[in-house]
């Protein structure tokens, strides 16, 4: 696929559990951090949820197919050794979306981020641990291979960007 601006989302096989627990979420998480450094993405964000995961992604070659193939591929053997189970642990081929506007950035980084409060699993997007928009709020050293400058570039002035992207992402629109 050409480079460019992607949100990608994948779902567990049969809507069962993706991450069984910490560990499995902590795990995941360092992988997409290990696949954006080894194919060149910029990760602009993620959320990872109990049965799916959603992460936005600037790739600057044709390399999605491939570091997408190695994310899924990694997790689903982890997650089978560990947890003594074989076969299949996604539903199907992760699915993506080119995004190709400021405002389609904006909504899809909202709506990562809102995720978790829309399936009820907390109050408000900031509360969510496993998503990099907590990280946003309070920086976490597992995040630091997230870049959201391609967010925050949106918003004028610089100086409160941050501030602004927060309202965004907390007023749901």
């Amino acid at each position: 696929m050409a480079p460019g601006i992607f949100h990608i989302w994948t779902h567990s096989v049969w809507a069962s559990v993706l991450y069984q627990d910490d560990i499995d979420r902590v795990s995941f998480i360092a992988e997409l951090a290990a696949t954006a450094a080894k194919f060149g993405w910029t990760c602009i964000g993620f959320c990872v949820m109990t049965t799916h995961y959603h992460i936005m992604v600037e790739t600057f070659d044709e390399s999605l197919g491939a570091g997408m193939k190695r994310l899924n591929l990694r997790h689903a053997c982890r997650f089978n050794s560990v947890h003594g189970k074989r076969g299949h642990v996604f539903g199907g081929r992760y699915k993506s979306k080119r995004i190709t506007t400021e405002e389609h950035l904006l909504t899809t980084y909202r709506y990562m981020a809102r995720n978790p409060v829309e399936a009820g699993l907390c109050q408000r997007p900031g509360d969510w641990p496993w998503g990099s928009y907590r990280a946003l709020i309070e920086p976490a050293e597992s995040c630091t291979f997230v870049d959201v400058s391609r967010v925050t570039s949106c918003f004028r002035p610089e100086e409160t960007a941050i501030e602004q992207l927060r309202r965004f992402v907390d007023h749901n629109g």
